[in-house]
């Protein structure tokens, strides 16, 4: 008896700086500034690395990028920035559900790094986590 095979997508391993300049790289391979199609996907993507879980109520995303449109206008640009956003980065990134977007698996953001460095330089400030942070 032969078993089935499941196929499953891994999410890739996706890493977003925001400190010198918004980038982000997806498995190693950098995202080019043309990928994004619209410049409110790479805002929608800043939103959500910044945000706690990095995660935003659709209510949210829409009040903070497009507070001067109508509702139904900034959803409708709300779904273009989310699809532009999955194209550039990869579709297992970037969850829609339950009207909570979130950025999924593996995502390394810069900020988040320093926030750490310095919180163990304040918590145990020797020679060693003082330099790291300073890194």
């Amino acid at each position: 008896m032969e078993l089935g095979v499941r196929h499953c997508r891994l999410v890739p391993d996706v890493t977003i700086n925001l400190l010198a300049g918004f980038s982000a790289t997806v498995d190693g391979t950098a995202v080019e500034a043309g990928a994004w199609r619209l410049r409110k996907a790479r805002d929608l993507v800043k939103l959500l690395a910044l945000a706690p879980a990095r995660s935003l109520h659709r209510e949210q995303a829409m009040d903070a990028l497009w507070r001067e449109h109508a509702p139904a206008a900034a959803a409708n640009n709300l779904y273009q920035a989310v699809h532009a956003a999955r194209r550039a980065l990869d579709a297992a990134t970037l969850e829609f559900r339950d009207e909570m977007l979130t950025l999924a698996g593996d995502v390394t953001i810069d900020v988040d790094a320093i926030e750490e460095a310095a919180r163990r330089a304040l918590d145990a400030p020797t020679a060693a986590t003082l330099r790291a942070a300073l890194d």
